[in-house]
């Protein structure tokens, strides 16, 4: 049977650091996974756009290619492949930002001061791909769209 609490205090003296530092990294790994998870959606929708835009520019006689011509249409277009573009660079960022706080709250609270190794610090992170693999597929897209 649960044991019931009568109050919130008396709950917190039963929560272990173990039960804290393992319920962190899991937040900590949901993180990485999302950031993961949402570029990789946001980077497979933006290219079946951009695949469908220049598929129906380069189709012999397409109608489609014809469609796309119209302002309207071509606002519509580049209106969407932008904001694919800024939504999949928000979630990853965010995600990463989250990451990056959760990972310096637990260096300063429950890391033992011995285990402070930190690698080599590189100039291109995981984060900064994503966002160029992003922007380049928008501006493919773009000029899909407008040339």
């Amino acid at each position: 049977m649960p044991q019931t609490y009568k109050s919130i205090a008396e709950a917190k003296k039963d929560i272990t650091p173990d039960v804290v530092y393992q319920e962190m990294y899991e937040e900590m790994r949901r993180f990485r996974d999302y950031e993961l998870n949402s570029s990789t959606w946001y980077t497979a929708i933006l290219l079946a756009l951009a695949g469908a835009i220049f598929a129906s520019r380069f189709t012999p006689q397409s109608q489609v290619g014809s469609i796309i011509d119209t302002p309207i249409i071509k606002a519509l277009l580049t209106l969407a492949s932008v904001l694919l573009s800024a939504c999949g660079i928000f979630s990853a960022c965010f995600a990463a930002s989250r990451y990056d706080h959760v990972r310096e709250w637990m260096n300063n609270n429950f890391e033992p001061s011995w285990k402070k190794y930190r690698p080599q610090h590189r100039c291109l992170k995981p984060i900064h791909v994503i966002v160029l693999t992003q922007l380049a597929i928008t501006v493919v897209a773009l000029l899909g769209i407008w040339i």
